[in-house]
């Protein structure tokens, strides 16, 4: 009888053992599917911010190629001012010579 319960008690310990180990194993097994999905989680997150780093790429080059051509066109528009202003400049009346007198033009021949 002694070796029955030294037998019995054994046997309990063993399967309280086994129990613990056994959910020890299911928070294993848990945890690794937990970072399984949360891997997962983090790769699709990656990948995601690659593909809207090469969008967020093309609308910086497209906003900096439009500021340029804006920048251009002002420039024009600036330029064309500045040579209409010039051409209105010529535009304006000027005091006309005197005539040349007649005994010049006999000598030295008519101004040019």
């Amino acid at each position: 009888m002694a070796d029955e319960d030294s037998l019995d008690a054994r046997l309990t310990e063993l399967e309280h053992k086994q129990s613990g180990t056994d959910s020890k194993l299911d928070e294993l097994l848990a945890l690794i599917k937990g970072d399984r999905d949360k891997m997962h989680e983090e790769s699709t997150q990656v990948v995601e911010s690659r593909l809207d780093r090469s969008s967020m790429i093309q609308e910086h080059v497209r906003a900096e190629l439009a500021r340029k051509d804006k920048e251009k066109a002002d420039q024009a528009t600036q330029d064309e001012n500045e040579s209409l202003k010039a051409q209105l400049a010529k535009l304006t009346e000027t005091q006309p010579e005197p005539p040349q007198p007649r005994r010049e033009r006999w000598l030295i021949g008519p101004r040019r």
